[in-house]
């Protein structure tokens, strides 16, 4: 926990900074990260003065960080990595090329002595960028170590490389902690001052710091065969010389050293490229035939200026010189390799996991217990213990956010696994004690049903024989007092009892109406699998959906069904929880079922996508704790028995209404304000608004079920408490976690199956370590999931198109057509997290 005194400091920056135009949001101060659960729409529109009042006044807030580009309008910094080993340097050669302009920049020491360069630009701010790295060799991959820091490792030959950040920009959509987090000082103005540079002014830094990069992008070349000994052009790379020929083409050396600094012709001052002995590095679109940002060995540098890029005509004319004998080899020989494309990711979120101590008290100790003992992710448990207590809370309880505006505590989960993950274990576990209540019952209303169907059957005897006698009378007046006695008969007919019914798991539309009119118009759908999709999209209904009674039961909203085939329905508050665990395959297909996402079905369910356990189980039998599914069977129990509140003076019955105090209020409207804008073109939700419409809603039913599980044991129970800021911050929390489970989801379910197909490959190339491979060796071991190659094409080309692959322009020989090619994996996938 923070004192109150350093709060107040991050809080007063933060407004600080937020009337400055910067986008701050509150930071994790050892993770490095943002301290929101998403925070993603933030980096194009700005937080409100009521957000900042809701984050920073946490005590768990420890830092604080600025959101880089457009949005905080057009930022951009330099970071100095490594303890800053390279700014004192880079801050010379700036002066040199402009005097006064590191004065007028702001800079800010990290809390790793790294130093932050902070300005505004006139232009767009580009994306973050790699600037310089420094290249590393360890002995093995354990020493791998510089500057305090870890490094990943790349093997090359007998030893390893690694390749620390020495310096990169933190652009659009880039983050930063800053000052005033603890470790953060500022040496250098205010970021409420920031200057803006010229496109110039921008250039000369980027390229001043670029200078220090050990390890540029080379230029590619064309494979030379050899024919006779070494390679001209790797004889020349280790032993030839490229300052004559610079100088021959009208370049200049501005500045010697160990790394040379060198001018474009045609260029007066300043430089415009780096040669290290080994590599020459341009840093101008304006000195043909180089490229911009690229490396050339000095085999590229001598035939691209001596022989117009003809590597052929370069090769003969070195050889004619005497390179490319095979006694030129000399100690210290550097391997120039060309490094192949940047991997795109296959984006293959993995969700947030759900954390422990999320749901309160009972309800949270049995979702962890149960999840513990089935070795389920938790995100399965506890959405099932919810479903539960929501089918035994609905109709007893709404909450009431603000004003004239009510919600239900009904709600819809569905989490989605794979078979043979031990759901139905779930499910029996979390239903249990409805199953137990309704056998209670039953038994109770076993002995009221046999006496009343006797009562009825005497009544019905008796007004059979009034009723024949009544026909055979003359008499008028004696004719009336035996109807009249017939009615009274009737109107006192007791009421057959239905035996209690909390919830189904296979159930038509139009048999959930007779259902709900027989059960209190309450009705619960709980299964482990989600055949009820099927059944909505119209299996017994000639494939017409008929979707209208869940749709009104998932609001309250009243429903008048009347055909003449079947009784009338008649429901004015109709309520229905569903706790679904569909396999993933099964959301796949949901969009493509008419009317589901247009008429908003897909929209009021809360999903999760957990992570399996499976491969990961240490398969030891476990129970969930006597004393653990004990209260959680009393806490539900508890809430099926809570009778409703009686109106006196409307002489009716309602549920009780639960309301936020003043603190739960302000988080709850500051959780809306922030999905208000998400729901922008381009912001977080703009794919999925129908679903995120209703988020702030479903954050309220969930405060409103965590509060009635929290007190519903209790002398006062939930109704004569108000929900109370933890409660909501715990929604709220769950209510983010399960927004990002329903981006992917909503994302899955618009996917063609392409993008699985490409995952499955990949799982498969990454868990064999496979380095190169051809088309039948990724077939063959996955025919089980793709029955012809066919099936594996679109798969392959997606790799291609992300770059994780690459082709070989070569075949194998004899082979030809589809099995015949032959693919590398890039190797920059070693390195980076591609999936």
């Amino acid at each position: 926990m923070n004192s109150i005194a350093s709060i107040s400091i991050l809080d007063d920056a933060a407004r600080s900074y937020l009337a400055a135009g910067l986008c701050v949001l509150p930071a994790d101060l050892k993770g490095k990260r943002v301290a929101l659960p998403t925070w993603k729409v933030f980096q194009k529109h700005l937080p409100t003065e009521f957000e900042l009042a809701d984050w920073f006044s946490r005590g768990d807030v420890n830092a604080m960080c600025i959101v880089a580009g457009a949005v905080s309008r057009s930022m951009e910094i330099l970071d100095f990595d490594c303890q800053a080993e390279t700014f004192d340097a880079w801050c010379k050669l700036v002066e040199d090329e402009i005097s006064g302009l590191i004065a007028r920049l702001v800079i800010e020491r990290s809390q790793g002595l790294g130093r932050h360069v902070a300005y505004r630009l006139e232009g767009v701010v580009p994306g973050s960028t790699k600037l310089a790295e420094k290249v590393c060799v360890a002995a093995d991959p354990e020493s791998a170590v510089y500057k305090g820091k870890k490094f990943t490792t790349r093997q090359m030959g007998e030893h390893y490389e690694f390749y620390p950040t020495l310096i990169e920009t933190r652009g659009e959509g880039g983050i930063f902690l800053c000052a005033p987090s603890p470790g953060y000082i500022l040496e250098q103005g205010r970021f409420e001052e920031l200057p803006i540079i010229t496109a110039t002014e921008r250039e000369v830094m980027i390229r001043c710091a670029m200078s220090f990069n050990e390890r540029p992008q080379m230029a590619s070349e064309p494979k030379m065969p050899v024919t006779s000994g070494d390679r001209p052009g790797d004889d020349f790379n280790e032993c030839g010389d490229v300052r004559d020929v610079l100088r021959r083409h009208g370049w200049i050396l501005a500045r010697g050293g160990e790394n040379e600094y060198w001018r474009r012709p045609g260029k007066d001052q300043s430089w415009s490229a780096t040669y290290n002995g080994q590599v020459f590095y341009c840093f101008t679109s304006s000195a043909p035939p180089f490229d911009l940002n690229r490396g050339y060995s000095k085999f590229q540098v001598y035939t691209l200026l001596e022989h117009g890029g003809d590597y052929s005509a370069a090769a003969a004319a070195l050889r004619a010189q005497g390179y490319g004998s095979k006694t030129a080899v000399l100690p210290g020989r550097v391997e120039v390799q060309v490094v192949p494309p940047d991997p795109l990711p296959l984006d293959d979120p993995k969700p947030p996991a759900m954390p422990s101590g999320l749901l309160p008290g009972w309800l949270g100790r049995m979702a962890e217990k149960v999840a513990v003992a089935t070795e389920t992710p938790l995100e399965l448990s506890a959405l099932l213990c919810l479903s539960t207590v929501a089918t035994a809370a609905q109709g007893k309880f709404s909450v009431r956010p603000e004003g004239g505006y009510f919600e239900p505590v009904n709600i819809w989960t569905a989490p989605a696994m794979k078979s043979g993950q031990r759901k139905t274990a779930v499910h029996k576990l979390t239903t249990k004690p409805l199953l137990d209540w309704e056998r209670a019952k039953c038994k109770e209303v076993a002995q009221q049903i046999k006496a009343v169907e006797s009562q009825i059957r005497t009544l019905q005897a008796r007004v059979s024989k009034l009723r024949s006698k009544c026909a055979a009378e003359e008499d008028s007046a004696e004719q009336e007092r035996l109807q009249n006695q017939i009615d009274q008969i009737e109107a006192s007919m007791p009421f057959l009892p239905v035996s209690p019914r909390l919830f189904t798991q296979d159930v038509t539309p139009e048999h959930l109406g007779t259902m709900m009119v027989e059960q209190g118009e309450k009705m619960a759908l709980l299964s482990d699998e989600g055949g009820i999709f099927d059944i909505l999209a119209g299996r017994y209904s000639s494939g017409i959906p008929n979707l209208d009674l869940f749709l009104q039961a998932h609001s309250g909203a009243p429903v008048r069904v009347d055909r003449g085939s079947r009784p009338s329905v008649v429901l004015d508050h109709p309520l229905l929880t569903m706790g679904l665990s569909p396999q993933p395959d099964v959301l796949r297909a949901l969009c493509k079922k008419p009317g589901f996402r247009g008429r908003g079905l897909l929209a009021r369910f809360l999903y999760a996508l957990p992570e399996s356990k499976m491969g990961f189980r240490d398969l030891e039998p476990r129970q969930v704790p006597e004393h653990v599914a004990d209260r959680y069977a009393e806490g539900v129990r508890a809430l099926l028995d809570t009778p409703l509140r009686y109106d006196g003076l409307r002489e009716e019955y309602f549920p009780h209404v639960l309301i936020f105090d003043d603190g739960a209020y302000g988080v709850w409207k500051a959780h809306q304000h922030r999905v208000e804008v998400q729901l922008r073109e381009g912001g977080r939700f703009a794919g999925m608004t129908d679903w995120a419409g209703k988020l702030p809603g479903a954050v309220a039913r969930l405060a409103g079920l965590m509060h009635c599980a929290q007190f519903v044991l209790d002398s006062a129970g939930p109704a004569d408490r108000l929900i109370d800021q933890d409660t909501l911050r715990r929604a709220v929390q769950l209510g983010e976690l399960l927004a990002e489970h329903a981006l992917i989801v909503f994302d899955l379910m618009s996917d063609n199956g392409a993008l699985e197909s490409a995952r499955k490959v990949w799982r498969h190339i990454q868990a064999n370590e496979m380095t190169e491979f051809t088309f039948s060796e990724i077939w063959h071991p996955l025919r089980g999931t793709f029955k012809t190659t066919e099936d594996v094409e679109p798969a392959i080309e997606m790799l291609l198109d992300h770059r994780l692959i690459l082709a070989r322009e070569e075949g194998i020989m004899g082979r030809r057509g589809r099995r015949g090619r032959r693919f590398l994996v890039n190797p920059k996938t070693l390195e980076d997290s591609c999936v």
